[in-house]
């Protein structure tokens, strides 16, 4: 070998040592990195993959929420014509001009339009609640009810007011007799004469209760008797036989 190529190829061997000391000095620098515009396609390939797994994660736990909801409604026993009617949680209601409707959050106008159920601007729930022209809800074991014509007794029970007469009462107790009196409330069997079985009506005067008649009742020792009939002078027992349709008398 010449003394010319001994030089050459020994130069040759130094570039290429110092070009892999170089290279291997720039992979190992830790500031070193990829521009972001020449990053690896992959990393944009794994995030539109995550979002897509995530939207369809969301829509199926969607899709999952609202088919359990729609589940959780009870079904109706009873058939019905559906081209009119329709179920709700377990309750027939009429079609809204041939529509269904949300019972709980919507109503059905007298136009027959299905519009939001509000009160004053608040949200109610119809099948609970009246609406009354007063911007109030009125509720009753949670039935509506309307403060007109009805009122709460006992928080439970729906009782319609006797006559013009707003006054509150025990329907278990009492009852509004509209052929008897329009606004007479009666104590309901009336009160009972032991001695004689008679029984007297008694009505319901604020909150005391009084009889509607007089006792009629004949005693033993005469101290009490009825009032005579025409031309008797109510001294006898004969006269005692009006006490039947009369009210008594006592002797004082």
């Amino acid at each position: 070998m010449s003394k010319n190529n001994f030089l050459a190829s020994k130069l040759a061997l130094a570039v290429l040592g110092f070009a892999i000391t170089i290279f291997l000095a720039c992979s190992d620098h830790p500031t070193l990195k990829f521009p972001e515009d020449e990053l690896p396609s992959s990393s944009s390939s794994e995030t539109a993959v995550s979002s897509s797994s995530s939207e369809s994660s969301s829509s199926v736990a969607s899709s999952s929420s609202s088919e359990s909801s729609s589940s959780s409604l009870k079904e109706c026993e009873v058939s019905f014509n559906h081209n009119n009617k329709f179920c709700y949680d377990g309750t027939v209601y009429d079609k809204c001009d041939g529509l269904e409707y949300i019972p709980t959050s919507e109503i059905c106008s007298e136009t027959g339009l299905i519009i939001p159920a509000k009160c004053n601007g608040n949200s109610y729930n119809p099948l609970t609640h009246y609406c009354h022209t007063d911007g109030e809800t009125y509720s009753c074991g949670d039935k509506p009810y309307n403060p007109s014509t009805h009122f709460c007794y006992g928080n439970s029970k729906i009782v319609v007011f006797c006559g013009d007469r707003k006054h509150h009462y025990d329907p278990d107790k009492y009852e509004c007799r509209a052929t008897t009196n329009p606004n007479g409330i009666y104590l309901k069997g009336g009160l009972k004469d032991s001695r004689d079985g008679k029984t007297y009506d008694a009505v319901l005067i604020g909150e005391q209760t009084w009889m509607a008649a007089n006792l009629n009742y004949k005693t033993p020792n005469n101290a009490s008797r009825c009032y005579p009939l025409t031309g008797n002078s109510n001294s006898n027992d004969n006269d005692n036989a009006n006490c039947t349709n009369a009210d008594g008398t006592a002797k004082f």
